[in-house]
């Protein structure tokens, strides 16, 4: 399944791709935490949101744009506001800290490891996975890779430093963040994309959407989702994201 943003290629691109070379299979349920997490890291180091403009599944592979570039149409890179690319190598920079410090200086760290990178590492281990983190394009691309045994050994840490801030928590009487409101204007400009470049595809795409957003805390903002859908002439979209509302998300293929 492809979810495909529409605009001519260019070079250059402020893009950020995640590539999982994964052995065994990964749930939808698992890849919606990730974008999910990936989402709200990005959100809360930036200000901005991430848009997912591609899924591709075998080894999976995840394409993802600041929503100021895809609102630009990233037509040309000269249009794109400076500030895109500044976020997307802010973003870039935490993971790759992450992603690459020496192991036992991050779990010697306080709170180390976004979500989302935890969330990747263990989804990438327990797939027998390979990673491969990139941003921008071109001449300008920049690529973080780390072998399965890499990917092990971070895995491990991660845990292990997830401990020693659960632990940390529980004495403070620290309690999980609710999650931030759904950036429906993005999620609505990618669902009408995708009706535009793959219609066939719509169905999977809006159900794949919903099953993430259920599974981490978003179900109560369905309704304004599909509200916003329906307001924006995203009649068949609205009615299948309504269709989900009170269920636990179903399989993601046509009945």
């Amino acid at each position: 399944m492809a979810l495909v943003a529409s605009g001519p290629e260019t070079s250059d691109q402020p893009t950020f791709q995640v590539v999982i070379g994964n052995e065994r299979p990964i749930s939808a349920e698992d890849i919606g935490r990730l974008v999910s997490e990936l989402g709200r890291d990005y959100h809360r180091q930036t200000g901005s949101h991430l848009v997912m403009t591609n899924l591709e599944l075998g080894s999976t592979l995840i394409d993802f744009m600041d929503v100021a570039a895809v609102y630009t149409g990233y037509a040309s890179i000269f249009l794109v506001p400076v500030e895109v690319t500044e976020r997307l190598k802010q973003f870039y920079g935490r993971l790759k800290k992450q992603l690459v410090a020496p192991v036992e200086t991050l779990v010697a760290a306080s709170s180390p490891f976004n979500p989302s990178t935890e969330r990747l590492l263990e989804i990438a281990a327990n797939s027998g996975a390979n990673l491969k983190i990139s941003k921008g394009s071109g001449s300008s691309k920049q690529v973080i890779e780390l072998t399965h045994v890499e990917v092990e050994r971070r895995n491990k840490a991660a845990k292990k430093a997830k401990k020693k801030t659960r632990k940390a928590k529980d004495s403070t009487g620290q309690v999980d963040a609710v999650p931030p409101p759904l950036p429906l204007a993005s999620i609505t400009e990618q669902l009408r994309a995708q009706s535009q470049g793959d219609p066939g595809q719509l169905h999977n795409a809006v159900l794949f959407i919903t099953r993430f957003l259920q599974s981490n805390g978003w179900a109560g903002q369905l309704p304004q989702l599909a509200k916003s859908l329906e307001t924006n002439g995203l009649w068949e979209a609205a009615r299948i994201v309504r269709s989900q509302i009170g269920s636990g998300g179903g399989p993601l293929n046509r009945d």
